[in-house]
C-alpha cells in the first residue's frame, strides 16, 4: 500500500533476503495483502515460501500485478 494507506513508512515494511544464504524467518503482513518479489539467478535453483493465514469465510480476490507466471493458492 502507499504511504497514505499504511501507518509505517515503506522502509519499515520491506524485508530483503538477497545473498543471505539459507534463511528461515517469519515475516508477518500488517495488512490484508503481502507482495513477494523474487529472482532466481541460477538454473535449477529454487526457494520455498510458506503462507499461513487465518480462516476467512469471505476471502477477497487474489491480487497479482502480472497475468504471466504460474501461481497456486493452497488452502489447507
Amino acid at each position: 500500500p502507499s504511504s497514505q494507506d499504511h501507518a509505517l513508512p515503506l522502509m519499515e515494511r520491506y524485508v530483503d533476503y538477497c545473498d543471505s544464504g539459507t534463511v528461515r524467518r517469519t515475516v508477518r503482513s500488517s495488512q490484508n495483502v503481502a507482495m513477494v518479489f523474487f529472482r532466481v539467478h541460477t538454473v535449477g535453483s529454487s526457494f520455498t515460501l510458506t503462507v499461513r493465514k487465518p480462516i476467512n469465510p469471505f476471502p477477497c480476490n487474489i491480487i497479482s500485478q502480472t497475468p504471466e507466471g504460474s501461481f497456486t493458492m493452497v488452502i489447507p
